[in-house]
């Protein structure tokens, strides 16, 4: 499993028609909508950013995508 971040979306387009990429998810606020991610706002350097992480929806979500069960600690 790769999840990349790439900053040339011709890059990334090129991979995906070349068969390379699998899918590509140009706005990761959609994976939040849908509740496979969690997002927070903050400002570092006076400059602001998100930050984005799987929940476990998403990595339930994730795991059915590529066939296998991804392990909790807790469970």
């Amino acid at each position: 499993v790769s999840i990349t971040a790439e900053i040339n979306p011709k890059a990334t387009y090129t991979r995906h028609s070349q068969g390379w990429v699998d899918e590509v998810i140009d706005d990761l606020d959609k994976l939040v909508d849908a509740g496979y991610m969690e997002c927070c706002e903050d400002i570092a350097h006076g400059e602001k950013f998100k930050t984005y992480w799987f929940n476990r929806n998403g990595l339930d979500w994730l795991g059915e995508q590529i066939g296998v069960y991804i392990r909790d600690e807790e469970n």
